[in-house]
């Protein structure tokens, strides 16, 4: 936590009160897995193995899982556009986002 607050230039209890906003850091840190997941199944052709060890999964099956959980959708609906997912209020998304970058997701 104190590295990430560090790289986003603000104290250790701002970055923790900015995520408590956002449901907390597990949170946050689920929703950005889950963007990369689904920006990375829609734009590239890697398989569901590389795109799972590359987001630190132990294997397939785990991002699979994880994916139906978050989403409600499997890779394959993904993939093939029958995947939409809930808009967020631009502010969520913003802080997202930053967090996703410090994430180096």
């Amino acid at each position: 936590m104190k590295d990430l607050a560090k790289e986003a230039g603000v104290s250790t209890s701002t970055l923790r009160r900015r995520l408590a906003i956002d449901g907390g850091f597990r949170h946050a840190r689920e929703r950005t897995l889950a963007q990369s997941a689904v920006r990375r199944l829609r734009d590239s052709d890697d398989s569901v193995e590389a795109i799972a060890a590359e987001l630190g999964y132990s294997d397939a099956r785990s991002l699979r899982r994880f994916l139906k959980n978050t989403t409600g959708s499997t890779p394959s609906q993904i993939r093939v556009g029958s995947f939409f997912p809930r808009e967020d209020d631009g502010g969520v998304r913003r802080r997202l986002q930053t967090l996703g970058a410090m994430m180096g997701a």
